[in-house]
């Protein structure tokens, strides 16, 4: 009982992957220098405003308001492509900015949202146009945004594969189905019946398959297998 414990620990804490698409929202501030309004934008009378407007659409799903407010820019900063990693991306500010939250006027002027326990600024700054209103500078902000989600992206394909590495040696680790030879597991899901893929379902009391962390965190953010994609 005790190596089962050991051994499930053991592989948690490799093959768990982090809730990584729900961050997009909160990367770090790139300095902003674009005071020109060039984006269709809604302004706002104080940074204040704004903040609260970006919370209220949010927070009530509307897609008609947030599109508003960042512009022409709204479908590049609000939509990754994947559906999953969307809903979770907003839910994650809503709870951030729920725990905590303060706007910031930085050295250069622009003001800039901060949320939760963390203090993550949200990357699209806020600046004064000409005519002295607030706005989100989605110029700015946009070319961050896509910056942190290639990096989290890598990373996370990163994650992936040392999963799989560590599911492959724990397969490896014992043979399978009376098969007296040790090997790596030829595919990912197994037979019916049969213990020959990296992941099977797993009976009452029966020891689970070496990726089963992994797909329970994954069903944990919302994803399946019926929505065809990763």
């Amino acid at each position: 009982m005790h190596a089962i414990t050991q051994r499930t620990i053991s592989i948690r804490n490799q093959i768990i992957l982090p809730v990584s698409a729900a961050a997009i929202f909160f990367f770090l501030l790139s300095a902003s220098s674009a005071f020109a309004q060039q984006s269709g934008e809604k302004t706002f009378g104080s940074p204040g405003d704004a903040v609260a407007a970006l919370y209220k659409a949010a927070k009530s799903n509307d897609t008609s308001a947030l599109n508003s407010i960042f512009g022409s820019n709204a479908g590049d900063i609000l939509r990754t492509g994947d559906d999953v990693a969307d809903k979770n991306m907003r839910a994650s500010f809503i709870s951030r900015y729920d725990q905590m939250h303060r706007v910031v006027i930085e050295p250069d002027q622009t003001a800039t949202l901060y949320i939760g326990a963390e203090n993550w600024p949200l990357p699209i700054p806020m600046v004064k146009n000409s005519s002295g209103a607030w706005y989100f500078d989605t110029e700015s902000g946009k070319k961050e945004i896509l910056y942190r989600r290639v990096g989290t992206n890598e990373n996370d394909a990163i994650d992936v594969l040392h999963a799989l590495v560590a599911a492959q040696r724990e397969y490896a680790s014992e043979s399978r189905d009376g098969d007296p030879t040790k090997h790596y597991a030829l595919k990912f899901i197994s037979d019916e019946g049969k213990h020959n893929g990296l992941y099977w379902k797993a009976s009452e009391g029966e020891l689970g398959s070496p990726i089963g962390p992994l797909i329970a965190s994954a069903a944990g953010q919302g994803y399946s297998a019926q929505q065809g994609k990763p």
